[in-house]
């Protein structure tokens, strides 16, 4: 793919909040088990996905994985924390109402 100036890159999202995942909490406390990760709003791949969109295999990124918790630090976007999903289990503080991260 370099070759014709593609680039082909891997997001891995962290522990994302989806459908379902309410339950799946609820079913792993009910058999003694922790509420489990820091669940992440589904948005936190966005910063990192358009920035991907934009590279080509001559300039940018390729063939690389990208965690994108880490990206997000790495670029002052904020942790798990900056990105938590609304009602996520944990001590961390909740993201903000607008839904962007604390300016860094």
């Amino acid at each position: 793919m370099k070759e014709r100036n593609v680039a082909v890159n891997l997001i891995v999202p962290g522990h994302t909040r989806t459908t379902g995942s309410d339950e799946q909490a609820a079913a792993r406390q009910s058999l003694g088990g922790g509420s489990g990760a820091l669940s992440l709003r589904p948005d936190h791949v966005v910063p990192l996905a358009p920035f991907l969109a934009r590279q080509n295999a001559g300039g940018g990124p390729t063939g690389r994985c990208f965690d994108t918790v880490a990206w997000n630090i790495e670029h002052g976007l904020g942790g798990p924390a900056a990105w938590a999903a609304a009602g996520a289990a944990s001590g961390s503080q909740q993201a903000p109402a607008n839904g962007h991260p604390p300016a860094p």
